[in-house]
């Protein structure tokens, strides 16, 4: 349960989350993420099936419906009322970006708390992402 341990204190109700670019499957061979957005309360549904299996995903939190805009790219995300990214490539590799500072300090005790190796903090002066794809 990646997802939910990474993200544990998040709070996902306040989100509509958008999924994009996500090839996670189910234990059954069926895609967690059938519909391209979710309610808070879903979307942690989904996240606490057990097992699931993540190839890549590029899930995005938006404050409601009517703010959900096109990111492909840092700027795109500063400029648009998303408050929050989680990348994952390869199932392991993870990137996460949030406009909130208590969100990044409650992610990054998350990772050192279920021991997530090689943890960094992107900032914009050493994040080298051109584009925002999970593959």
């Amino acid at each position: 349960m990646l997802l939910l341990d990474m993200l544990q204190g998040i709070a996902y109700d306040n989100y509509i989350w958008k999924i994009k670019d996500s090839e996670v499957y189910t234990k059954g061979g069926d895609f967690l993420f059938a519909t391209e957005t979710l309610s808070g309360k879903l979307f942690k549904e989904h996240i606490s099936t057990d097992p699931y299996y993540m190839v890549f995903a590029n899930l995005q939190a938006f404050p409601s419906h009517d703010d959900i805009c096109e990111i492909k790219d840092y700027s795109d995300f500063t400029h648009c009322a998303c408050e929050f990214i989680v990348l994952v490539s390869d199932n392991i590799f993870v990137d996460i970006y949030s406009k909130k500072q208590n969100e990044i300090k409650l992610l990054h005790k998350n990772a050192l708390k279920h021991k997530f190796i090689a943890i960094k903090l992107i900032t914009d002066a050493n994040d080298t992402r051109k584009i925002f794809r999970a593959i």
